[in-house]
Parts: structure tokens; sequence; C-alpha cells
């Protein structure tokens, strides 16, 4: 605005003093002027509109670096999308960039090329600088500046292998030179063959850069340690209880961990250019978590006809498996379109089971809605409709770590239970065991448990050169007690009879009731004479024993014993038991209540 005496004027308009402008003393010149200034005012709002228009389309992105900068990671890029991918850099430079892009960007893939501009103006002393971009699983990415009237090309991306890179970083940098107080621009092409998305940044400390790549390694390698136990922890479960559920689980983090580092780009480290083979992990993970599925939810036994789908759905994998191996880019897309159906599958699953009172499907609802919630937040973010961020970014990989930590505590849970399980079963077994090789009336091991105990016994007395002796024993006129005593009196005989034969022997020796009222005693590592010791004894304390039954009533019995001891022709300790037996019919023939010798 400037001021001239009475009149105010727009410079360059020419708009007439006001007191020309609204004359009334001369009308028609006063309406001449007035249309003369309505045709400029509106040429003067055109103009603007058309300034506002040309500033708001073309996008000139002008980074600054200032002199405490360390790093600067929040920036405009100027982007342009070549869908032909027909344009090089002479045909690019030529273009007036229309968009502008975070750097942190997600841009939904299309065929072809996206270019991004940007101009750094240095303020600072530095000189060197490093342009990151923080995504491994770029195709190609190229950056062109001008360096004396020379166009310089640095290429980069998984074309490039890690030791052909000037920086050895799977993740695309480039080593940039800026004379202080000068500016420079660059342009930066960019080749996805899946999402087209990362985010770029700029380190004027290369201090920095280094801290930041050994804390993101530090990370890759706590997550891969963490999945190492996991994996470690489940093959132990798995050949401790034999249950497959323990060998998917293994399988599965293995085979998603490896996968995760893949896309991270960790595995170029020791694998170089193994990204796009190693693709055909993701499909081989969903098949072995199908597998795991199937176990943990027991769908093979609860529903049947869902488990017949999962079936299906796990060939389906196993196969994506094999076509992505011989061609991982076009197969690869085919099954991130897939990839819903047998992750909402397993969850549908869990939730009906979940409802039928399957306690270790809450668990997997908890972990299935988790992952899929980080998968979909990873696809819209590169799809463009959400913000490009770490979170969004590293979505799945902190799902993944959620998900190893809660199913290692459920399957150590599941190995808990099965131990206790277990337990429980074998004590079952050792009680019904225990049972079967006892006589009910005496609780005395039967005969039965002698005919497994004999062999033993045998050979371990041969190997030892132990000595073995056998007593065989019966209650004398027993029939008679039962007949005159009854059978309740017959069997309180008996069992005070047990007592005293095992009351009289020592915990090594085992005392069988052999059938009826004949018993049978293995004195193992005991001579002959030690045996007919133990056998007077035997026969005097039964003897003495007085037997009462009803109203106060007694009775004594007596027995007659017969020994033998195991001779170095014998073969088996049967041989013993019946010259013993012949020893016994020898104490009953010779007057009953005597012991003899064979």
């Amino acid at each position: 605005w400037r001021s001239e005496d009475r009149s105010v004027m727009i410079s360059g308009m020419g708009i007439p003093p006001l007191d020309v402008l609204f004359d009334l003393n001369n009308t028609n010149q006063s309406w001449n002027t007035l249309k003369l200034f309505w045709r400029r005012y509106c040429c003067f709002i055109l103009f603007f509109i058309v300034a506002i228009a040309i500033n708001a389309n073309t996008a000139n992105a002008t980074i600054t670096i200032k002199q405490n900068a360390k790093i600067i990671d929040a920036f405009e890029m100027s982007y342009y999308n070549d869908p032909t991918g027909s344009l090089n850099i002479h045909d690019v430079a030529k273009l007036d960039f229309k968009q502008t892009v975070s750097n942190a960007f997600a841009l939904r893939h299309t065929q072809g090329t996206d270019w991004f501009k940007i101009t750094i103006v240095n303020h600072s002393t530095h000189e060197n600088f490093l342009l990151h971009m923080n995504d491994a699983w770029i195709y190609r990415l190229n950056l062109y500046s001008l360096e004396k009237n020379r166009l310089v090309t640095t290429k980069n991306g998984l074309i490039v292998s890690v030791r052909e890179k000037k920086i050895e970083d799977t993740h695309p940098t480039f080593d940039i030179h800026i004379k202080q107080d000068q500016s420079k621009t660059f342009y930066i092409e960019l080749e996805a063959l899946v999402q087209s998305g990362g985010k770029f940044v700029i380190y004027t400390d290369k201090h920095l850069y280094l801290e930041t790549q050994l804390l993101t390694i530090g990370l890759y390698m706590f997550y891969l340690g963490a999945a190492f136990v996991v994996v470690i922890l489940n093959l132990f479960l798995f050949f401790t209880l034999k249950e497959a559920i323990y060998l998917y689980y293994s399988l599965y983090v293995l085979t998603l961990s490896v996968y995760i580092l893949t896309v991270e780009g960790a595995v170029e480290y020791i694998l170089p250019d193994s990204f796009f083979p190693l693709q055909f992990l993701s499909p081989l993970a969903v098949a072995i978590l199908l597998l795991f599925s199937r176990e943990i939810l027991e769908t093979d036994k609860k529903v049947p006809k869902l488990d017949g789908f999962f079936i299906f759905l796990t060939v389906v994998m196993f196969l994506l498996t094999v076509l992505i191996l011989i061609d991982p880019v076009a197969w690869f897309m085919l099954y991130n379109n897939i990839l819903p159906l047998p992750l909402f599958a397993i969850l549908f699953t869990a939730i009906f089971l979940w409802k039928n009172t399957n306690t270790d499907a809450i668990f997997y609802i908890i972990f299935m809605a988790t992952y899929i919630i980080s998968l979909t937040i990873f696809a819209v973010m590169a799809l463009g409709v959400i913000e490009y961020n770490y979170f969004t970014r590293y979505a799945y990989m902190y799902a993944s770590f959620f998900e190893m930590t809660l199913f290692s505590l459920v399957l150590a849970n599941r190995f808990n239970r099965t131990k206790k399980e277990k337990s429980i079963i074998e004590t079952n077994l050792k009680h019904t065991k225990a049972l079967s090789e006892r006589d009910a009336l005496t609780t005395l091991y039967n005969r039965h448990y002698l005919t497994e105990f004999l062999p033993a016994c045998f050979h371990k007395a041969k190997n030892a050169q132990e000595e073995v002796s056998v007593m065989m024993l019966d209650i004398d006129h027993f029939k008679l007690v039962n007949d005159t005593y009854g059978h309740t009196a017959g069997d309180l005989v008996i069992k005070n009879v047990a007592t005293v034969l095992k009351n009289s022997t020592r915990k090594t020796d085992v005392v069988v009731r052999y059938g009826g009222e004949e018993f049978v005693i293995i004195l193992t590592n005991t001579s002959l004479d030690n045996a007919q010791t133990t056998a007077e004894k035997i026969r005097l304390n039964v003897e003495s024993v007085k037997h009462h039954y009803e109203d106060n009533k007694e009775l004594s019995v007596t027995i007659s014993l017969g020994i033998s001891r195991l001779q170095e022709e014998d073969t088996s300790l049967m041989s013993v038991i019946n010259r013993a037996d012949e020893a016994l019919y020898d104490s009953k023939t010779g007057g009953r209540n005597k012991v003899s010798v064979h």
C-alpha cells in the first residue's frame, strides 16, 4: 500500500482517487471508472487465485540442516508417481513435482516407479551426511544428484548385494556431501514389488547412526534370543512328552522368527540375496500354525467338520510355500490376498470352542485377535490410510513377541497339567499293579507276583553268587479248622499266620501266599543253616499264637515247613521251590509241626 495526498491506491492496479471515483457531478465518468475498477479488481482476484494454485501444485520440499542437528527425521518430500515406469532421471528432472509426502510415507503399491525430490540446505559446519531408509524390502532405491555438472547415481535396494554397497547396511543408506551454506537437490527413484513405504532419515552425526544400528541389531538379537529359548524349551518338552503340539510350536516360532528377520533385512548379513527366496517362510509358518491350532484346540475331536477345513487350508499353505519358492513375486501377492482366511478361521474356531468351555481357547482368542489387529494395522498403513510410524510399522513384531511370551506360558501350564495327569495315572497304575500283586485277605504277595519275581531273583543270585533259600509251609489240619470252627475262623487263622510270617522275616525276604493255606518264603542272601533257624523260629511263633474268634473263643494251630537252597545246577528257582515242597511233604508225613530240609 502507498498513500498519495487524499488517495489510496493499490500499487500497479491504477485505482483512481476516491473523490474521482465517486464524482457525483460527472456521472458518466464515474460509471466508466467504476467499470474499469471492477474489471481490474476481477483480474487481480483471478491472479491471486492462480498464484495460490500454482504455489499449491508446485511442491519444492526444502530441508535445512542447522548446526546442532544430529538427526532430521521429520520433513516433507516432493513426490511423483510414474505408473509406466518408463521415465528416467533426465525426464523426471524436467517435471514439476505437484505433490508432497512425509518422509515417513506409506503409498499403496502401484505399477511403475515412485520418485522423490528433496533440496537440502546446509547451514551447519558439517559437510558429510547420511540419508538412511529404515526398510529393507525396497527392490530398487537409487539416489541421483548433480556434482560439478555431472550426474552422479548411487544404486541401492535389494538388487544390490550388501557387500557391494558403499555402506554395508541391509537398509538402504547413502553417503551425501553438501558444502557449508550451500544447497543440493536429490532425486530418489523407488521401486517396490510388494509395498511402497518406509521412512527416510538424515543423519548429520555418523556416530548416532552407528549407535542406532547397534541398537537395532541388539533388538533383533533379543527377539531372536527369545525365539531360540522358546524353540529349545518346546523341543525339550516334545522329546520328553512325545506330544506333537510342542514340535509344531517350535517349528512355527523358528519359521516365523527367521521370516521376520528376513523382512527386516537381518538375514541378509548371513545369507546375501536371500530376501526373495526366503519369502516361502511366511506361508510355511501359517501352515505350521494351522497344525499347531488343530492340536491345541483339538478340532479333530470337538469340531470334526471345521477340522476338515483346517486340513484343507494347511494343504493350500504348503502348496503356496512350494509355488513361492518357484516364483516369489507372483505367488506372494496371491498369498497376501488369502492370508486373512486361515487367521480368521482359527479365531472363529477358538471363539466357538471357548463358548463350549475349552479353557485353552481363551488364550488363543487373545493371541489371534492381537495378531490379526497387528496385521490389519500394518496392512492399513501400507495402503496409506494411517500414518507410518514405529508402532504401525512394527506392530506385527510386537504381536509376535507377545504371542511367544503368552503361548510359552500356556504350553508351560499345559506341560504342568500333563505332568500332573501323568503322575496321577502312574500312581493309579502302580496302585492297580500293587493290588494285582497282593493277596486280598493277607496283603502278602500272591502267586502272580512270585512268577514275575523269581526270574529276576534267580539271575541276580547267579551273577552275584549269592545264596538263596526257599521255605514252603502250610497250616496243619486246616480243613479240620474250617469244618469245625467255620470259614470265618479259618480266614482269621490265615491272616494271623501271615502276620507272624511278616514279623518273623526280614524286609528283603519275600513272603507269598501260594494258595489256600500254603505259603512260600524266598530268603535272599541266606544260607541253608540260617534258613533252618528262621524256619524253626517261625514254627514256634505260630504255635504260640492264640486265635480269638467269636465270643472270645480261641484256638491254636501248628505249621509244617520244608526248606531247600539254590544249587549250581539249578536253572530256575522253581526247582528250589519243588524241592522245598518235597521237604514239606516229609514234614507232614513225619508227624507235622516240624521243619524238614531237602
